[in-house]
């Protein structure tokens, strides 16, 4: 019995595509898909889609026979039933291992996203317990901080594209938009290889960010060790520290 061999297909997939002088990037565009979806193909980590496979095999002029062998076999050999059968379980397992990651994902943001939240309240309780809130309709500076975090976690915790179009992976984006909101990242090229890194980067950061914050003001409320204009300074290189360099970090990265 034949057995699908992702490293090998992954193999033969490159040996393929250097023979015709393409580069990653090219396969991606020719597919329709995105350099991550082929940089896994070709890694070994997850098969295309069954829909991929003929227009596959007719960009590289071969037959479905060779690319599911994954090799130079005798003309007029023909796929069976079972090895047929084996192509559309491969591809059926990829696309369900990629939908299994993304709700881990998920969840791993949403743990971080009730953990930041909880861990906020619990310290706002025992300010309020101990007379270390501001006075009631004041709204101070770093407040406004805390609830500009919050606002951007609860994005990109639960509203954030998963993908982005195809068009960010053919051309320098540096620009994210989704509605009304928009981001910025200058420098930085957005495209379906770091997105998701980026957003989850932030989740985390954006999660540790709240709870330090919280911890600050409670500390600077209780014993006031340092000047207000100190704690806003923490505060701002905090931020650039768990938003920022995560974000340039995972996006240099996977870029």
């Amino acid at each position: 019995m034949h057995t699908i061999d992702n490293i090998k297909f992954g193999e033969f997939l490159i040996e393929l595509w250097k023979e015709k002088g393409y580069t990653q990037k090219d396969v991606a565009e020719r597919l329709g898909v995105s350099d991550k979806a082929v940089s896994k193909w070709e890694r070994g980590l997850s098969f295309p889609d069954i829909t991929l496979l003929e227009p596959l095999a007719n960009m590289f002029n071969i037959t479905l026979t060779k690319l599911y062998h994954s090799e130079r076999i005798k003309e007029g050999e023909k796929l069976d039933k079972e090895q047929i059968g084996l192509i559309l379980e491969s591809s059926i397992q990829a696309t369900s291992e990629e939908i299994a990651m993304s709700k881990r994902i998920q969840l791993m943001k949403t743990i971080y996203f009730l953990l930041s939240i909880s861990i906020m309240c619990i310290i706002s309780v025992w300010m309020s317990s101990m007379n270390y809130l501001p006075p009631q309709g004041t709204v101070n500076e770093i407040g406004k901080i805390q609830l500009l975090t919050l606002i951007i976690l609860v994005y990109f915790t639960f509203f954030a594209k998963t993908k982005l179009p195809i068009y960010y992976d053919q051309n320098k984006v540096d620009v994210y938009t989704h509605g009304f909101v928009r981001f910025h990242i200058a420098g930085l090229k957005l495209n379906n290889n770091n997105w998701q890194a980026i957003v989850y980067a932030n989740c985390v950061g954006l999660s540790i960010y709240l709870v330090l914050l919280s911890i600050i003001y409670a500390i600077y409320s209780a014993f006031s060790p340092f000047t207000y204009e100190t704690m806003k300074s923490v505060t701002i290189i905090l931020l650039i520290l768990l938003m920022l360099v995560p974000t340039y970090v995972v996006g240099k990265k996977y870029e």
